[in-house]
């Protein structure tokens, strides 16, 4: 989305002024150091690259072609022209229209692009170039040293190589930076790589806000409203050199809860196409398996009564005409009867005397 300006703020239109706060171009792929965002700096809230006022780490920061100075105002305005994001950072917001903070707005012209890159897992907070995020964690460690300003007014910071620790409490803290604010028309694309110039031609855009312009001073400190809950300030219990330390130290990257929108695609509510195809065809193999099951076993029993109809078919002796009786009879044993001559007469017999007919009898 893009950023509106006040009628109540005027606007530098003029392109020369604009120029003068143009740091130079980023041709290559800027990348920063991995302290930029593991060790932070605290000064009521923590951030990543400065400190609130003054303090700055140029490390963090692409080369620039002008002279920043001392910075005593961290937030003030630059942007880059034409550049492209850090390594591993993306285009958290689309500006248009204006571009700046409090008081100070430089007008961005109809063919001028301007968006604001902050690293992974921040999002923009419509405030100027400032990139924010929410530390939740309560396990993980955040490491930050505390520089002050000496008595020949430079920067010290007794505990820059042995940093403090402190750990994220029920109250979340708010980690504020600077985002590479980048500008760039359609007739600078030829100055980069192929590469460079389709990222910036199709970009992913992490996040997009409508920024409000804000009164006051140009120093004031960002506030995060694409942030996923209102913003609490906890100060670290014990910010003395004697804190505890800890061997392990967690990236912001993974331990920070992100502040993206969340997906509320009803896609995610239910079963994706892939896997309700995978239960369909599931159902289908598992019918077919039990219909194969259900036949296979009738074929089986049908076999058996047949085998069985076929033993008691060889046990039969056939079919005995009692023709001379005008009767037939089968029998579908084993035949014991048999036929007998006594006194001349053929009779029947089964082959056992009945007891009358025993001898004596």
């Amino acid at each position: 989305m893009s950023k509106s300006s006040s009628s109540s703020i005027p606007l530098i239109t003029d392109p020369p002024k604009i120029s003068a706060y143009n740091r130079g171009p980023i041709l290559t792929t800027f990348i920063p150091p991995a302290s930029c965002l593991s060790t932070l700096t605290f000064s009521t809230n923590m951030y990543f690259g400065h400190r609130d006022k003054g303090y700055v780490d140029a490390a963090c920061f692409p080369s620039s072609t002008t002279d920043y100075g001392p910075w005593e105002n961290a937030w003030g305005v630059y942007y880059y022209s034409p550049g492209i994001c850090p390594q591993g950072w993306s285009q958290a917001a689309t500006l248009s229209s204006s571009f700046g903070k409090g008081t100070t707005q430089l007008k961005i012209g109809d063919e001028t692009t301007a968006v604001v890159c902050c690293p992974s897992g921040f999002s923009y907070s419509s405030d100027g170039h400032a990139c924010g995020s929410t530390f939740w964690t309560t396990t993980s460690t955040l490491f930050y040293i505390n520089p002050s300003l000496n008595a020949l007014n430079s920067w010290v910071s007794t505990d820059a190589n042995t940093p403090l620790t402190t750990r994220a409490s029920g109250s979340p803290y708010i980690i504020f930076g600077d985002g590479i604010p980048v500008w760039w028309q359609a007739s600078d694309l030829g100055v980069f790589s192929s590469a460079a110039a389709a990222a910036l031609i199709s970009p992913s855009i992490t996040s997009s806000s409508t920024a409000s312009l804000e009164s006051g001073s140009d120093s004031a400190t960002p506030t995060p409203t694409s942030l996923s809950s209102p913003p609490q300030t906890t100060q670290p219990g014990n910010t003395s050199s004697s804190d505890s330390k800890t061997s392990t130290q967690t990236s912001l990257g993974s331990s920070m809860q992100t502040t993206q929108p969340v997906n509320t695609s009803s896609s995610n509510n239910g079963l994706s196409t892939g896997s309700g195809i995978a239960i369909g065809v599931a159902i289908a193999l598992f019918v077919l398996g039990l219909s194969a099951g259900v036949a296979k076993c009738f074929l089986r029993r049908r076999k058996e009564k047949k085998a069985r109809m076929e033993s008691n078919s060889s046990m039969m002796t056939g079919v005995i005409n009692l023709s001379e009786h005008g009767r037939e009879m089968v029998n579908r044993g084993p035949v014991s009867e048999l036929y007998v001559e006594e006194d001349g007469r053929r009779t029947w017999s089964t082959g056992v005397k009945r007891t009358s007919e025993l001898p004596g009898q």
